[in-house]
C-alpha cells in the first residue's frame, strides 16, 4: 500500500486535524526526531498569555527549566540569582542565569522586585489540552515502540502509525500485549485516513513537566497565527 513512510504522513496528519490546532513534522527532540507531534492549544490559557504581553516563546530548554524554578507572583517570595544558581548545583554561573533572567524579563516572563528577587508571570499554564505524538513505520515493529515510549516522556498520548493491514494484525495478535504493556496508541492507515485502533492508556506514569512545557512552546508561533505547519 505504501511503498515509504512520507507516504504515510497525509492521512496521519488528516487524523491530527480533527484532534489538534497545530501540527508539526520532523519535530526535534533530545533523543531524535518525532515523525509528527500535534498540539491542541486552550483558548483561554492562549488569552491570558496574550493579555501578559507575552507575544514571544520562552525560549530553549534551559530557559524553560529556569523559569519553571521561578516562584510565581501570586507567592510572597521570589527567588534571587544566587538561589536559581545553587538549584543549578554549580553548574550554571549567575552570570549566566542573570542574562537569561534579564531576557525573561524583557520577554515580559518575569519581574523583579524591589529586593531584587525574581518573580514568574503565569496564570496560563498549560497552554495546551493535548499533545498528540506519533511515529510512522511500514514495519520494524520494536523499533516504532520504542519511540513512543521515549515520546511518553512529554505526552501521555503518544502514537505508533503502521499501514492498515500491519496496524489490524498487531491490534489482534500477541504483540498487542506491548502496546497495552506500555500504554501506547496505534493507528491504521491507508490512503484514504486513519483509524485507531488501540487508544493509549494515558496512565503510565508523569511527564516531564520541563519538557513538555518546551514542546509546546515549540507551537507559539502557530498557536498565535491559528495556523497549522
Amino acid at each position: 500500500m505504501f511503498a515509504s513512510e512520507s507516504q504515510m504522513l497525509e492521512p496521519v496528519l488528516g487524523w491530527l486535524s480533527r484532534h489538534t490546532t497545530t501540527r508539526k513534522t520532523e519535530f526535534p527532540l533530545p533523543w531524535g526526531v518525532c515523525d509528527v507531534v500535534g498540539c491542541e492549544a486552550n483558548s483561554e490559557a492562549v488569552s491570558r498569555r496574550t493579555a501578559l504581553g507575552q507575544t514571544s516563546q520562552i525560549g530553549d530548554a534551559f530557559r524553560v527549566a529556569l523559569w519553571k524554578l521561578i516562584p510565581d507572583e501570586s507567592q510572597r517570595a521570589g527567588i534571587s540569582v544566587g538561589g536559581l544558581a545553587r538549584k543549578f548545583r554549580g553548574t550554571v554561573s549567575q552570570d549566566v542565569i542573570g542574562k537569561e533572567l534579564e531576557n525573561l524579563a524583557k520577554r515580559r516572563f518575569v519581574t523583579r522586585t524591589k529586593s531584587g528577587a525574581y518573580k514568574s508571570r503565569n496564570g496560563w499554564m498549560p497552554l495546551q489540552n493535548k499533545l498528540i505524538a506519533v511515529e510512522m513505520k511500514l514495519s520494524r515493529v520494536r523499533d516504532a515502540l520504542l519511540q513512543a515510549e521515549l515520546n511518553l516522556a512529554f505526552t501521555p498520548y503518544s502514537y505508533v502509525a503502521f499501514p492498515h493491514d500491519t496496524a489490524l494484525g498487531l491490534a489482534t495478535g500477541p504483540r498487542r500485549h506491548d502496546f497495552d504493556r506500555l500504554g501506547v496508541g496505534l493507528l491504521a492507515v491507508n490512503s484514504s485516513g486513519c483509524t485507531e485502533l488501540l487508544c493509549p492508556s494515558c496512565d503510565v506514569g508523569e511527564t516531564d513537566d520541563v519538557l513538555q512545557t518546551y514542546v509546546v512552546e515549540r507551537f507559539w508561533p502557530d498557536i498565535r497565527k491559528g495556523t497549522s505547519t
